[in-house]
């Protein structure tokens, strides 16, 4: 029920999490960025490395890691970019929580990038391949939590800069 209302949940404000399949991720994003990201999807590069897809309005960054637990992360947002998170092998969780209900430690504007204090809230969404989460500067959320603490993860994080796409 959760992710249905996630999916479609609009506000004055803006967009808010979006979690759905790739397939209908021109639905969320305009066409030349949704374009972009499929076609870089087809074939994913091997190195972990940040890529310039188009300019510094859409990056790609691409890791492999060992995923932790919920208990050894924190929330974080962003000021500048949207986070597009997409597996590209493996299966992790990533929780949500509005940010106006976090409390916020520290921020590193450079690096865009706010985190909050340590909470037990929060609702998750099982991101697998084909899967995705859109979350947008004021939606909080705790990436690469896992179920398999010794089975690494492959993930591209695209970061599209909110304001080339929602001047």
């Amino acid at each position: 029920m959760w992710c249905l209302i996630a999916h479609a949940l609009t506000l004055k404000h803006g967009t808010f999490m979006i979690y759905d399949h790739l397939d209908n991720l021109n639905k969320h994003l305009p066409s030349l960025v949704s374009q972009k990201i499929l076609s870089f999807l087809k074939t994913p590069p091997i190195e972990d490395k940040k890529f310039h897809i188009e300019d510094d309005n859409i990056l790609a960054i691409t890791s492999t890691y060992l995923p932790r637990l919920f208990t050894d992360g924190l929330y974080e947002s962003h000021f500048k970019y949207i986070d597009l998170q997409i597996m590209i092998s493996g299966e992790e969780l990533v929780y949500y929580h509005p940010i106006n209900k976090l409390i916020k430690e520290k921020e590193d504007r450079v690096k865009d990038i706010i985190f909050y204090k340590k909470t037990d809230q929060g609702v998750f969404f099982p991101i697998t391949n084909k899967m995705f989460t859109l979350l947008y500067p004021q939606d909080g959320h705790l990436p690469t939590v896992g179920y398999n603490l010794d089975k690494k993860l492959r993930k591209v994080v695209f970061k599209i800069n909110n304001s080339w796409i929602h001047p």
